[in-house]
């Protein structure tokens, strides 16, 4: 029928979709660690935006740190807060913890203890072990 050919043609570009995305992330990480390919922040943060506007969330997290740290792209702590606050929104554990980082540092926010213990709960119940062992560092 119709419908499921429909159906069928969603899913088929759906599945194209996640694929590209993954395909790009993938190539974004191979420039960022040189495996197969020369070292290229600049194209390696190129892939990751794309990936990233393609709704990955990994690159989401990946992008934040470039901007966090000026790997690729001039560094602008605002937006890799910007960019990790999206993907801990939507569920990333480890932008959760990258969360609680800037406030427990004051990296691109005021420091805040709260804050700081909240993300780390939230990256925590994800299973996060990282988060756990910040979370202890933080008590010290």
């Amino acid at each position: 029928s119709e419908e499921w050919e429909n159906f069928f043609n969603g899913l088929r570009k759906e599945f194209e979709q996640a694929v590209i995305r993954e395909a790009k992330f993938m190539l974004a990480n191979c420039y960022m660690q040189e495996i197969g390919t020369s070292f290229d922040p600049e194209l390696g943060f190129r892939y990751f935006k794309e990936a990233s506007d393609r709704g990955h969330l990994d690159s989401k997290c990946r992008l934040g740190y470039c901007y966090m740290t000026g790997v690729g792209i001039t560094e602008d702590k605002l937006k890799a807060f910007k960019f990790w606050y999206d993907a801990a929104m939507l569920g990333s554990s480890i932008a959760q913890n990258d969360l609680a980082y800037c406030y427990c540092f004051g990296e691109a926010a005021e420091k805040d203890l709260h804050q700081t213990i909240r993300w780390l709960r939230k990256a925590i119940n994800s299973n996060d072990g990282e988060s756990m062992e910040t979370l202890k560092n933080v008590f010290k």
